[in-house]
């Protein structure tokens, strides 16, 4: 018997009790403790969850609060059996507006539901069962944006009504289904809520301005497809050659790689030609092969973008040793859903891999040629000879036309085919490795079947096969079981190159081609303007400040392509500071130029040109920015859904990886608690998957740059999600920029007119006033403090509204916190949950965060301890933004260190000496790439490789005596954003010169 059918059971011997049928005109307690806390326990609730008579903050008391896990979810108000008449049958219905029971059950209901309405409100608990123990109704008694009268109730019209509809009145009241939302989910879809007001501030929008024209749009876009692009494609073999960024590991993999190659099989050393070859011959040679090799399948694994693409390129075009014939096999648009029964998806992909090698090495070994091909199934020929010895004797001329469409019969098969070419050309002396690139793009399905099929290959043929996967995939098949690495596999992990690396390799390469007399034709009548672009480059991505190459590497998730791209667009934008400098400068020889970067300016540019595109107005759809307050139109929804997403997965803030994920099933059930609707939730996770702020190894790859694959609607319950290093940028940075805030409200749904039409006005204000200039004026308007003013008031109306203002969960109260300072600044609407003592932790969430969340149980984590070739240990920093575990931190922060000096040890405390190991620790984040840190960071540094204690209630407090009262060193770093520290040119210059002078004691 199930746990409902047993619930049932005891149900219907409740009903038909003698109790019952003896408890009419009982008193309230005698109710209570004679059918409410039967009906309780049969429902699964144990009377430690009753929580009787609790007192409200009005000081009177519920007559139960049921609770789970400490966390109160159901307000129970009791009446005695008969207080209220139950309606008349003629009119009964399970489903009433709360007005209309208010209004027709008499005085008593009245009474009931008043108190319900008032314990629910004061409690901040949305959810109510009144009862007399003969009528049960559940009741929705507060809800964003809706009256209460208009929304609507369930009534259970009497204990025998209960038992009818049992299956009913267990799912949604049962410990096990509140516990699971089950009032959240059947009331939430009973009231989507249309906004009274829904205002598009584009729409009253009848002029925009133009833009600028820029006459070396052409050429610029030219510059960029031919140095800053992918240089894998054909004519490109020079840049692939040194432009190229390698690194001790990779340079140690391809190695390894030629060893491994090499060594794949003993080759005869005599040389024969295709005619000297007989059946005696090859048989005795396949004997030879199969006893000998040892064919392997490698596997490289790396994130999207990583390079794995360019480094199998590169090592086929350059690295790989002679008399190899290498094919690289491209997925990307093979990657079915799923496949088929039968043999037909190997045909497919066996004869796509002999179409490859045809193509390349027609003039060495076409796999179609007819002696080839007579030698890929010289064994077979030779049984057939045999089996038609005595046709072959009488009839020579008939033998060879049996023997052809024999052959022909044997060639229809690929798979046999391409297994018979690769053993013949091993014969041949040359040695034929596959290699097949995007597997990831593909379902699971798809995958595993690539795994099978390159182990089949391998085994067959004797030859090496590598698959190139996305790291994410790599680790989530392994834990689900269907990619079984085997012992004769060989995985090696490619990491992604640093963008600044790629870029400085790219423009010193530039600088060659343009000093040695060596510029393509197309551009040498563009000297100038391509020395004064390379220049601009390089002081816009290879300098101190590093805001863009951060923004770009967040956004791009690493995506070296999609970086370049991006970077492309941002000069051949009207936006772009370029265009002025230009103008300014085509007429200086580059010797002579003497100027000086806005750093700020650059940044706001930046941000702007890519909200704006090539116009004066911002559409997200047609931009590279993500409108991250987006909201229906139709339906009332909130504005911070997608932040409070993105901050309940950065709990674990120091990882920006699927490594650690959440099931869907997970974040919807917690993000439904706080009162959200399931379709809510959902349709806000598809938002941010498909912009790229959140990451599923459950989900095929995609290339940004590339149409979006299409991720199932709704969500499986088992979809696993993470925290992309973009939507960690957005949380982090993004939404609290300023231009962000001024701008991304053009293209959002308000739900408030008085705000609305002010921030119109500052459109139109802006519009009548945008010259052809380059600066955006709509930052001169009042337009972000409206827009600010607006989400406060939005804002507030939802806390008030929501389970979280009440709560007392710490996640919850955490990512409410940590929403409002990002957005805000400052957590300004004191929330009644936020004890007074916990108020101060919250101003620092992480720390709070760090406390709690590491007994989290429902985090899925990956193991560890997977092997992968060249992986380094752990390092004890953890950076705070672009966290990729594949590198050994560690080991760069001690080259760091060694490359700077030590700290100096028996610094005294006085200002100078605490300046240095402030300064020390920044030069070190600096020289690494870690980005801004935070005082908790700088102490770690400190501590950790300066080998010296230092607080970071310290650190703290050294900053803000520094800003506090103008401090004679803030002139040494920049706070951007607040709280988190860079190093400048100024603190390198005074660092270094202490540094090399006698010891400060």
């Amino acid at each position: 018997m199930s746990i409902v059918e047993d619930a049932a059971a005891k149900m219907n011997l409740l009903v038909e009790s003698e109790v019952i049928r003896k408890l009419q005109g009982a008193n309230e307690a005698k109710t209570r403790l004679l059918i409410i806390d039967e009906v309780l326990s049969i429902l699964g609730w144990s009377k430690d969850e009753y929580e009787p008579e609790q007192v409200t903050t009005i000081k009177s008391y519920t007559d139960y609060r049921l609770t789970i896990d400490g966390q109160p979810r159901l307000i129970v108000e009791a009446k005695r059996v008969g207080a209220v008449n139950p309606l008349p049958k003629n009119i009964q219905s399970r489903q009433y507006a709360n007005s209309f029971l208010f209004n027709n059950y008499g005085p008593e209901m009245k009474m009931l539901l008043d108190q319900c309405i008032n314990y629910c409100i004061h409690c901040g608990i949305p959810y109510a069962l009144a009862t007399t123990g003969e009528i049960w109704i559940v009741m929705p008694c507060f809800k964003l944006g809706e009256e209460w009268g208009k929304l609507k109730s369930l009534v259970f019209h009497s204990l025998k009504d209960i038992r009818n509809k049992f299956g009913e009145f267990y799912g949604l009241l049962s410990r096990e289904a509140i516990k699971n939302n089950s009032l959240e989910e059947h009331f939430g879809k009973m009231m989507l809520i249309e906004p009274t007001v829904a205002i598009h501030p584009r729409d009253f929008i009848d002029s925009i301005p133009e833009t600028k024209q820029i006459q070396q749009k052409q050429i610029i876009r030219a510059f960029f497809n031919n140095f800053m692009a992918d240089i894998t494609q054909p004519g490109q073999s020079k840049m692939l050659q040194q432009c190229y960024v390698d690194s001790y590991e990779l340079n140690e993999f391809s190695r390894e790689l030629q060893q491994i190659l090499q060594y794949d099989a003993v080759i005869e050393e005599s040389d024969l030609s295709m005619e000297e070859v007989d059946q005696t011959t090859l048989e005795n040679e396949l004997e030879i092969q199969s006893d000998s090799g040892n064919p392997k399948t490698i596997l490289l694994v790396g994130n999207v973008g990583a390079g794995k693409s360019t480094f199998v390129h590169r090592f086929v075009k350059f690295d790989r040793p002679k008399q190899h014939i290498c094919t690289i096999v491209n997925l990307i648009n093979d990657a079915i859903a799923n496949i088929s029964q039968g043999r037909e998806e190997e045909q497919r992909l066996a004869d796509k891999v002999l179409t490859s090698l045809a193509q390349q090495f027609q003039d060495k070994l076409d796999p179609y040629a007819p002696a080839v091909l007579r030698g890929c199934f010289a064994d077979r020929l030779g049984r057939f000879k045999k089996q038609k010895q005595i046709l072959f004797q009488k009839d020579p001329d008939k033998y060879s036309l049996e023997e052809e469409d024999y052959l022909y019969g044997l060639s229809n098969d690929k798979y046999d085919h391409l297994v018979g070419y690769i053993r013949f050309a091993r014969k041949k002396r040359y040695k034929v490795w596959v290699a097949f690139d995007n597997v990831d793009r593909g379902s699971d399905s798809y995958q595993q079947f690539i795994y099978s099929f390159a182990h089949q290959l391998c085994n067959d043929a004797k030859c090496v096969t590598l698959i190139t996967l996305r790291q994410d995939t790599f680790l989530e098949a392994q834990e689900a079981g269907f990619l079984d690495v085997r012992s004769t596999d060989i995985v090696f992990q490619l990491k992604s190159p640093e963008f600044r690396q790629i870029i400085s390799k790219r423009r010193k390469y530039i600088d060659r081609i343009t000093n040695s007399g060596e510029l393509p034709k197309l551009f040498k009548p563009y000297f100038q303007l391509i020395n004064l672009l390379n220049l601009h480059i390089k002081h816009l991505l290879l300098q101190e400040d590093d805001f863009i190459r951060l923004f770009i590497t967040a956004f791009s998730l690493n995506n070296i392509r999609y970086g370049l791209a991006m970077l492309a667009n941002y000069y051949t934008s009207s936006h772009a500071t370029f265009h002025e400098f230009y103008d300014k400068c085509k007429e200086v020889t580059p010797l002579n130029l003497d100027f000086k970067f806005n750093y700020e300016l650059e940044n706001n540019r930046f941000l702007q040109a890519l909200m704006l595109t090539d116009g004066w107005w911002f559409e997200e759809k047609k931009s590279d920015v993500f409108n991250i307050f987006s909201v229906d139109r139709f339906e009332k929804v909130s504005h911070f859904l997608m932040l409070r997403i993105l901050a309940y997965l950065s709990l674990k803030v120091n990882y920006t990886s699927s490594r650690y994920s959440v099931k869907y099933e997970k974040i919807k059930s917690d993000l439904v608690f706080l009162g959200y609707q399931s379709h809510h939730v959902n349709n806000a996770t598809l938002k941010l998957l498909y912009a790229g702020l959140l990451i599923s190894p459950s989900l095929p790859a995609t290339s940004i740059t590339e149409m979006r694959s299409e991720i199932p609607d709704p969500l499986p319950a088992d979809t696993k999600i993470a925290l992309s290093a973009k939507g960690y940028y957005y949380l982090q940075k993004l939404v609290s920029n300023r231009y962000y805030q001024t701008r991304v409200g053009e293209d959002m749904i308000w739900y408030n007119e008085e705000f609305a039409k002010r921030y119109i006005e500052c459109l139109r204000d802006t519009f009548d006033a945008q010259t052809s200039g380059y600066d955006d004026t709509l930052q001169a308007t009042d337009a972000r403090e409206t827009f600010i003013d607006y989400l406060k008031w939005s804002w507030l109306e939802e806390v008030q509204a929501n389970n979280i203002r009440q709560t007392n969960k710490d996640w919850a109260q955490v990512i409410n916190s940590l929403v409002e300072r990002k957005v805000f600044g400052e957590n300004f609407s004191n929330l009644s949950f936020i004890q007074a003592n916990k108020r101060k932790s919250l101003e620092n969430s992480e720390e709070l965060l760090d406390e709690f969340y590491s007994n989290y149980s429902d985090l899925q984590t990956y193991d560890k301890s997977w092997t992968i070739q060249n992986t380094s240990k752990e390092s004890p920093f953890q950076m705070p933004l672009f966290e990729d575990e594949t590198i050994d931190y560690e080991q760069v922060i001690l080259d760091a260190v060694q490359s700077l000096g030590s700290l100096p040890k028996g610094l005294k405390t006085k200002k100078i000496s605490y300046v240095i190991r402030i300064l020390w620790a920044l030069e070190i984040a600096f020289r690494v790439g870690l980005g801004p840190l935070q005082a908790k960071e700088i102490a770690n540094l400190i501590r950790t490789y300066g080998k010296e204690y230092i607080s970071i209630r310290s650190v703290v407090s050294f900053f803000q005596d520094q800003k506090k009262y103008e401090g004679e060193y803030q002139e040494f770093w920049r706070e951007e954003p607040i709280g988190f520290y860079t190093i400048n040119a100024s603190g390198q210059k005074i660092l270094i010169s202490q540094l090399e002078s006698e010891p400060l004691n």
